[in-house]
């Protein structure tokens, strides 16, 4: 696996980098992560990353979200009226998800 500096270097960037985007049912916006991510934080949410990928566990919380249908006109009248939903995790979950996806890559 990646060595632990490594890791803490991968994780502050996605903290750092964390785009405006809705928090999903958390509640956690997306300034928290950009604001705290050289401070104590950075080392919890490592921690709560590094545990989920050693078990190959993912948080209960992670799985839920926000799913909003999307209209195509001003007033929908069926279901063809609406384009593909939108489901909104937490940001810790799409975090863990890139890092799965970045640590795949270099693997």
């Amino acid at each position: 696996m990646f060595d632990f500096f490594a890791f803490h270097k991968v994780v502050l960037r996605l903290m750092s980098n964390t785009k405006a985007s809705s928090p999903g049912l958390d509640n956690i916006p997306h300034w928290f992560y950009r604001a705290c991510s050289f401070e104590i934080i950075a080392e919890i949410v490592m921690y709560i990353l590094n545990l989920s990928f050693d078990t190959g566990m993912v948080p209960k919380q992670w799985l839920d979200a926000i799913v909003t249908s999307v209209p195509k006109v001003a007033n929908p009248a069926s279901l063809t009226d609406y384009r593909p939903t939108i489901s909104v995790t937490p940001l810790l979950s799409r975090m863990a998800e890139k890092l799965q996806s970045f640590l795949c890559c270099c693997m």
